[in-house]
């Protein structure tokens, strides 16, 4: 009887931890953030929480079949073990393509990002430099990207926080100039509405 080939585990609880935290809270809150604020105002706060309450019962069912069903494929693999055929094959190639355009919105959100710093960058060029960047990231395994998980995991932690608990956020009354919270909402507002002109023509 041949033996079951299985994967080797080379990712810890840190790892583990940045990934559903960096795929829980995504690249969307960088790029998005600042022209929701823009259409409905405070309210972002109240779509925020319920948004967070969905990822949050999303995050506990993973959690509950990854425990009862510890082998690798993810959704895929959970919607295997209850039904055949279509379903779960076409689960597996939704979440394949759902991860391919997520991958693209980040990297051409994340160059929208960076023109605001340095106008001469090349959006297009520079989108594909960075998916070129994580690929190979990927490609050297999943312990490389862990750690790199970790690092931009950290990094989106600590924005977060910089941006809620600056000064100009708590006390804008104080602030003798735009607070952090509000150049960041204002570049984020900038992104997004770049970013909807480009794929479907400007506001009327």
């Amino acid at each position: 009887m041949a033996k079951q080939r299985q994967l080797v585990r080379t990712l810890g609880f840190l790892q583990v931890l940045m990934l559903g935290v960096g795929g829980t809270m995504g690249a969307g809150i960088f790029v998005l953030i600042g022209h929701a604020a823009g259409m409905v105002g405070p309210a972002l706060i109240l779509a925020l929480l319920v948004a967070g309450l969905v990822e949050f019962f999303t995050a506990l069912d993973y959690a509950e079949l990854a425990s009862s069903f510890p082998i690798a494929g993810g959704g895929y693999a959970y919607v295997s073990r209850a039904r055949e055929g279509f379903l779960p094959f076409s689960v597996g190639w939704v979440s394949w393509f759902g991860a391919m355009f997520y991958c693209a919105l980040s990297a051409v959100g994340f160059a929208l990002s960076l023109r605001i710093f340095l106008p001469v960058l090349p959006v297009s060029a520079t989108a594909v430099g960075i998916v070129a960047i994580f690929t190979i990231v990927n490609l050297r395994g999943s312990e490389e990207a862990g750690r790199t998980q970790v690092i931009l995991a950290g990094i989106l932690l600590a924005s977060r926080w910089q941006a809620t608990s600056s000064w100009g956020w708590c006390c804008p009354a104080a602030s003798p100039g735009p607070s952090f919270t509000t150049r960041a909402v204002s570049s984020s507002t900038r992104v997004g509405s770049t970013m909807r002109s480009r794929s479907f023509g400007p506001s009327a």
